[in-house]
């Protein structure tokens, strides 16, 4: 029978080759007439897939796939079944409903018909893999990736590897490893290189390209991006990944703020992809590379025009939270709070469809746990019937006994699950403080910043202009590279020596600052972002300021075994009472200190007739 289906779809396919828009429902039709169901869902799931890849046409192919399904849940046809679900879930995939596609993919992968054909279980696993990145679903997506990767290893099947690798590395990348994605573009290079496949080795470089600039090596992304275009450049055909290396190349400028350059590129491929038909594939992508263009020079509505467009579109993105939030940055940043708190909630959606997928697998295991118990019950209670010698007061009592430990294991599996949920509950209840918190840092320094430039545009408008750049640096600081819990101790301390460099220039000289800041013993120390600003920009703040006083500021970092120490000195005005100002910045590191280094910190103030001290100690991790 497997025999027969594999002949009647290789027929079919070749009947249906070159059939138009027109053609599909008379064949739809004459497909309904056949009188035997096998062959008919047979044909019906051919001819979705065939719409599906020829026409675009995917609210008639997932129809046709409907109906196929229909027929199918009268009947036990497992090669059909398998065959249905992994195309219905990959056209779910194109149409965006990727939630719809993950439970297809799950069915398909239940088969046991996949137990013969490893390598098209491998295949599913990569194409499930791929959905579930659209839905941030990453732990789950690298199992998929890894189990993948075993069986394409052991069929010795090197391109399907490269593939896969290329997967995983884009993952990492998008959850922020970037050493870890450079590794696996690394190991996907060596394959293409190894199979001649330049085309595809010319697009690994252009991500890998975006990567080293990510990482703090602009020139090596330079390099690597012009090299992938040029290798892209020999091979007439591949125009799609020409393409994303002009959007690239874009994006590459747009970092450098060369904006001729930039939009120059973005639209050279625009126009390229719209000659070629390829809007339902790369609009997406151009959107969102022209708003992110748009954010970087400053043209907030434009970037949040385009951001939208990409939205609307669904195609060429990969990472649909970090779209809204970038939108929801924007409209903070024209002060349209309302707009902003809209995209930053769907932001958060998005976040909870991650904790929403992880429980129902957890679901899902305990529904089969619990259905192996019930079958094991059924198991034993026909083997106690066939048991005829046996009394029937040791049959109640066998009973009795399996509903005992049924009940017991019921129990156990719900205090279980109450627990990990009031886990996984206190866990997020702490982690929206600890954002909430950090949210209300950058809001503190902007409004304080802003006041202070506004009330120099009419002093002293070239030296407004220039603590104006200042700001914007350390802005950038702000609102890209302290999205993170823990950020490089490195990169904290350069941010404070900006900032202090611009407290300087706001105060026009006036407090005499002296800081040395000791370097740290590795580079791989990690701190919480923006923990330390608050202490130094108290000090600033605080320092008297007046001609009859010598005001000055000591800042200084060193280390001490696993501890790291910010000690902050400020002179005060003798007679009057010195004491830690209650703003809401301390206020906030206060509070984050004791979430985030509860009994690994220690903060000491101390006041003394004309100086004012502050000390942080912290043990610090890698």
């Amino acid at each position: 029978m497997k025999t027969l289906f594999v002949f009647f779809a290789a027929a079919l396919l070749t009947s249906y080759s070159g059939f138009g828009a027109k053609d599909k429902y008379a064949l739809y039709e004459d497909i309904l007439k056949i009188n035997d169901d096998s062959v008919k869902c047979a044909r019906l799931i051919l001819l979705a897939e065939k719409v599906a890849d020829s026409l675009y046409d995917y609210s008639f192919s997932l129809m046709t796939f409907e109906k196929a399904n229909s027929i199918l849940s009268k009947h036990r046809y497992p090669v059909l079944e398998l065959d249905l679900y992994y195309k219905w879930g990959f056209v779910n995939y194109h149409k965006g409903n990727y939630d719809r596609a993950d439970k297809l993919y799950l069915k398909a992968l239940e088969s046991k018909v996949l137990d013969s054909k490893q390598n098209l279980k491998a295949n599913i696993l990569n194409m499930a893999a791929v959905n579930l990145q659209e839905l941030t679903v990453f732990k789950r997506a690298l199992e998929y990736y890894n189990e993948a990767l075993e069986i394409y290893t052991r069929l010795k099947d090197d391109n399907a590897k490269a593939a896969v690798y290329v997967n995983m590395a884009n993952i990492f990348a998008l959850s922020g490893n970037l050493k870890e994605s450079d590794a696996f573009f690394d190991r996907a290079g060596k394959i293409f290189i190894k199979l001649d496949k330049m085309e595809r080795y010319a697009t690994l470089l252009g991500n890998k390209s975006y990567i080293k600039w990510k990482l703090g090596y602009p020139d090596s992304g330079k390099v690597l991006l012009i090299r992938s275009f040029e290798i892209a450049s020999k091979y007439p055909g591949n125009m799609t990944g020409k393409i994303e290396h002009l959007f690239n190349l874009g994006i590459m400028y747009g970092e450098l703020r060369n904006w001729d350059s930039c939009f120059y590129f973005l639209e050279r491929g625009k126009k390229i992809s719209d000659s070629l038909s390829l809007f339902g594939s790369l609009d997406g992508s151009y959107y969102y590379s022209l708003g992110y263009c748009h954010q970087l020079k400053g043209d907030l509505k434009e970037g949040i025009r385009n951001y939208k467009k990409a939205i609307n579109l669904k195609t060429g993105i990969s990472n649909f939270r970090l779209l809204h939030d970038n939108i929801s940055a924007l409209y903070f940043r024209l002060k349209q709070f309302d707009s902003a708190l809209i995209y930053k909630n769907i932001s958060f959606s998005i976040a909870d469809s991650i904790y929403k997928s992880e429980l129902q697998e957890h679901i899902n295991f305990e529904d089969k746990r619990i259905e192996l118990i019930e079958k094991d019950y059924e198991n034993r209670i026909r083997s106690a019937e066939q048991e005829q010698h046996l009394e029937n007061l040791k049959k109640r009592n066998y009973l009795l006994i399996v509903a005992v430990i049924l009940l017991i294991a019921f129990v156990l599996l719900f205090i279980l699950y109450f627990r990990q949920y009031k886990l996984k509950e206190k866990k997020e209840h702490l982690e929206s403080e600890l954002n909430f918190l950090k949210a209300q840092m950058n809001p503190h320094f902007l409004f304080n910043s802003i006041n202070n430039i506004y009330v120099l545009l009419d002093e002293n408008k070239e030296k407004a202009s220039e603590i104006l750049l200042k700001f914007s640096d350390l802005l950038r600081y702000q609102l890209y590279e302290c999205n993170v819990s823990f950020i490089s101790l490195n990169k904290e301390l350069n941010f404070l020596e900006n900032f202090i460099e611009f407290e300087k220039l706001r105060y026009s000289n006036k407090i005499q600052v002296i800081y040395e800041f000791e370097n740290p013993p590795s580079a791989d120390l990690m701190i919480a972002p923006l923990l330390l600003q608050p202490f130094i920009e108290n000090a600033f703040k605080h320092t008297p300021k007046t001609k009859n006083h010598q005001a000055s500021i000591r800042i200084k970092t060193y280390f001490s075994g696993d501890n790291f120490t910010l000690e902050v000195i400020n002179s005060v005005d003798g007679k009057k009472p010195s004491s830690l100002p209650g703003g809401i910045g301390l206020e906030n590191v206060k509070r984050r200190l004791r979430l985030l280094y509860n009994n690994k910190h220690q903060l000491r103030i101390s006041t003394e007739e004309s100086t004012f001290t502050t000390t942080l100690s912290i043990k610090l991790t890698k």
